[in-house]
């Protein structure tokens, strides 16, 4: 897993302020719903065996912005080891994130994991 807050803090460029505020809410967010403790999901960098490609993707049920948060979730309770990596990215662009028309969508993903890991989707 890709973690941006674990790279040096020399050569890491930092986001627009919008993408920052943004990045903490939504990490509170998550933290506050799921049992995972990850201060980044958002980097969009994952590497993974290809027997937890084959045990959990079946499991996942979003494929939007918190496709993140759901695999970390499943990966965990299923027992795989997760290790987090220093990374580096530079924002180029503006973000494909509308915060308007994105974020009611990423807080009801949040709650449909919420509800799913209740229910034991991911055992």
């Amino acid at each position: 897993l890709a973690n941006r807050d674990l790279s040096p803090k020399i050569d890491h460029e930092k986001p627009a302020w919008p993408r920052l505020i943004t990045h903490t809410i939504y990490s509170h967010f998550v933290r506050f719903f799921i049992p995972i403790h990850f201060s980044d999901t958002l980097a969009g960098l994952k590497g993974m065996h290809r027997e937890v490609v084959r045990v959990i993707l079946p499991k996942l049920t979003i494929d939007r912005f918190s496709f993140d948060v759901e695999l970390l979730l499943a990966t965990q309770i299923a027992g795989f080891k997760i290790k987090e990596l220093p990374a580096s990215l530079k924002n180029v662009g503006k973000s494909n994130l509308n915060i308007r028309h994105d974020a009611p969508k990423m807080i009801k993903e949040i709650l449909q994991i919420w509800r799913q890991n209740k229910k034991g989707r991911y055992q």
